[in-house]
C-alpha cells in the first residue's frame, strides 16, 4: 500500500469512529433529556456525564448537565458546567443561555453583584432577552436595597434599643409605684395601730 492510500484508509476509519462516538453521545444526551423531563435529575446527570466522556467538548452535554445540577440545588457544579458552556460555545445564543442560568444560581443565593455581571453577559450575547433584562433590574434593585439596608438595620436597632429602654423605665416605674404603695400601706397600718 502506498502512503496516500494508507492516509485515506486511516481518515475513513477515523471518520467512522467519530461518527460512532457522535451517535453514542447524542443517544446518551437524549436519554438524559428523557430522564430530566421525568424530573429524575440525578439519573439525567449520569447520562450527561457519560455523553461528555464520549465528547468532552459537547456544549449541549455541558449545558444540560448544568441544568440537571441546578435542579438538584448543586449550585457549584451547575456553575462549573454553565461556565464551561459559555466558554466553549461558538453560538452567542447558547452562551447567553448559559450566562442567564449562571445568573440564576447567583440570584438564588442572593449574590447580587455576581448575578448582575452574569445578566450583563447574557445581554451582551443576546440583547433581546427580556427575562435577563428584568432579572438584571431586579438584582440591581436588591443590591441597592441591601446597600441602603445597612442604614435601615441601624434604624431598627435604634428602635429596638428605645423600646427596651422604655420597657426598663416602665418596670422601674412599676417598682417605684409598688414601693410607694407598700410605704403607704405601712403608714396606714401604723396610723390604724396608733388610733
Amino acid at each position: 500500500m502506498n502512503r496516500k492510500m494508507i492516509i485515506t484508509v486511516f481518515a475513513v476509519i477515523l471518520a467512522g469512529m467519530l461518527q460512532t462516538a457522535y451517535g453514542q453521545e447524542r443517544k446518551l444526551i437524549r436519554k438524559g433529556n428523557d430522564l430530566y423531563e421525568e424530573q429524575k435529575y440525578k439519573e439525567a446527570v449520569d447520562y450527561y456525564q457519560q455523553a461528555l466522556k464520549e465528547n468532552p467538548t459537547s456544549v449541549t452535554g455541558m449545558f444540560n448537565l448544568g441544568n440537571a445540577f441546578y435542579k438538584q440545588k448543586q449550585t457549584d457544579a451547575a456553575r462549573k458546567a454553565m461556565t464551561a458552556t459559555a466558554r466553549e460555545s461558538k453560538d452567542s445564543l447558547q452562551r447567553a443561555a448559559a450566562q442567564y442560568n449562571l445568573g440564576n444560581t447567583y440570584m438564588d443565593e442572593q449574590k447580587w453583584e455576581e448575578a448582575i455581571e452574569s445578566y450583563k453577559q447574557t445581554l451582551r450575547n443576546n440583547p433581546r432577552d427580556e427575562e435577563a433584562r428584568y432579572n438584571l433590574s431586579y438584582a440591581r434593585a436588591m443590591l441597592k436595597k441591601e446597600q441602603d439596608g445597612g442604614g435601615d438595620d441601624n434604624k431598627d436597632q435604634q428602635q429596638d434599643q428605645k423600646e427596651k429602654q422604655q420597657q426598663q423605665q416602665e418596670q422601674q416605674d412599676e417598682k417605684k409605684d409598688d414601693q410607694q404603695n407598700k410605704q403607704d400601706e405601712q403608714q396606714q397600718d401604723q396610723k390604724e395601730k396608733e388610733e
